[in-house]
């Protein structure tokens, strides 16, 4: 027997806090612990029998997967949005996620999509969930802009006789697809994967942040939450019991993304979801407002995406329109999150099994990123955490502020490089 488990993944700060470990664990030894600030994996040492799965099938530590390219492999790509305008103004990037689910409901090539919504007894907390019904759908749409164990949803996959459809980010599908490799059941129950874009999702205590520095409240008095309220690109809106509400346009709360970052995000080389059968992500920069990019990346994928044509607009374009649509993001996964592992790497710091190559990595990078690995660490520190929420919120701004600036100083350079 094995005898490594997954808390060498979370002592080496390599852990996604995505759940595959607690939804896999044939023993039901590990449990996503929630401390106020993010879901750790803590184990039963008296459950756990060492069997080493979770840390195979931890994506943290490892991804088999070539992130050599910009997008990684496809067939196609889309900007696209749902043509019924209900659906367009619920979703954050057109619809197209939720479209995709509600097709696969009524056309019944699954029983069940995967989503996360929020908790009905805690509304402030996101809360993963089988929608089974075009109701629950609906009840599911828009992003939610917090780590959350999603994964733990395969014990309950495990025990039904069902089939689904599973909607995440990029680490999730890691663990997804990691688990489809040892398990031949879950294979044959998760039918199809959509893929959400990500920068990277910040812990619970970036909304926790919002709540205090906006409205001088606890989250426990939220009555509703969300992340993409109203019209596009949408609001962080809370509505608390007693009656007040904030309001915060998206590019007013980015910010908190700096603030509270996570040490194996920052290593994370996959913003386009390249793992998925078809992903989904803000078409920035295209020009029409609400609009997604769509990729499609497998034949599974493709069957789907011809699927909801009928319901949909949606015009081919090129991978240069997606790539500069999401320049920055995919900077900070395709260039400083390599020179990050690089550094590490070197250091012989605990880094993930990756397959990479640093063909995008400038000189100005490294440089940049010997500095922020210092900055990161600091950022991260739970003195600093419980700091952050002390200090007015100018403070945040500026740090924001100065890390954007230097992003912009390599972004440029990139750009000019690739271009």
């Amino acid at each position: 027997m094995a005898s490594i488990t997954i808390q060498q993944v979370i002592d080496n700060r390599l852990c996604h806090y995505c759940g595959t470990c607690e939804g896999i664990c044939p023993k039901n030894a590990i449990k996503s612990e929630f401390d106020g600030n993010i879901w750790t994996p803590t184990i039963d040492k008296h459950q756990c029998d060492h069997c080493g799965l979770c840390y195979t099938v931890c994506p943290g530590r490892k991804v088999s997967c070539n992130f050599n390219f910009l997008l990684g492999s496809y067939l196609r790509c889309y900007a696209s949005s749902s043509k019924d305008k209900k659906i367009k103004n619920m979703g954050s990037s057109g619809g197209i996620v939720t479209t995709i689910s509600l097709m696969l409901l009524k056309k019944k090539l699954v029983d069940g999509i995967v989503v996360l919504g929020m908790s009905l007894e805690k509304p402030w907390l996101p809360k993963v969930k089988i929608a089974y019904t075009p109701d629950e759908v609906m009840k599911a749409a828009q992003s939610k802009y917090v780590l959350y164990p999603v994964n733990k949803i395969l014990r309950e996959i495990s025990k039904s006789d069902k089939t689904f459809a599973f909607v995440g980010i990029p680490c999730q599908i890691h663990g997804i697809k990691n688990v489809m490799k040892e398990n031949e059941e879950i294979r044959r129950k998760i039918k199809y994967t959509i893929g959400l874009f990500c920068g990277s999702n910040p812990p619970f205590a970036a909304t926790r942040y919002l709540i205090d520095k906006f409205a001088n409240k606890d989250v426990e008095g939220v009555k509703s939450l969300e992340y993409r309220a109203g019209a596009f690109p949408g609001h962080f809106k809370a509505v608390f019991k007693d009656g007040n509400i904030i309001d915060i346009p998206k590019n007013k709360y980015g910010f908190v993304n700096r603030l509270f970052p996570i040490h194996r995000c920052n290593l994370c080389l996959d913003h386009t979801n390249e793992l998925a059968d078809i992903s989904v992500g803000d078409a920035w920069g295209y020009g029409k407002r609400n609009t997604a990019y769509v990729i499609l990346r497998t034949e599974k994928g493709s069957d789907i995406f011809s699927k909801i044509l009928p319901f949909i607009e949606a015009k081919r374009i090129d991978e240069k329109t997606v790539i500069h649509g999401q320049y920055s993001m995919l900077y900070n996964k395709k260039v400083r999150a390599v020179a990050r592992y690089n550094i590490l790497n070197k250091k012989r710091h605990p880094v993930p099994e990756y397959n990479i190559y640093n063909k995008h990595v400038s000189v100005i990078t490294i440089v940049f990123e010997k500095l922020f690995l210092f900055f990161d660490g600091l950022l991260q520190h739970q003195v600093f955490i419980k700091l952050i929420f002390y200090l007015p919120v100018k403070v945040g701004k500026t740090i924001s502020s100065f890390i954007n600036l230097f992003n912009r100083v390599g972004i440029n350079h990139w750009r000019a490089i690739y271009d």
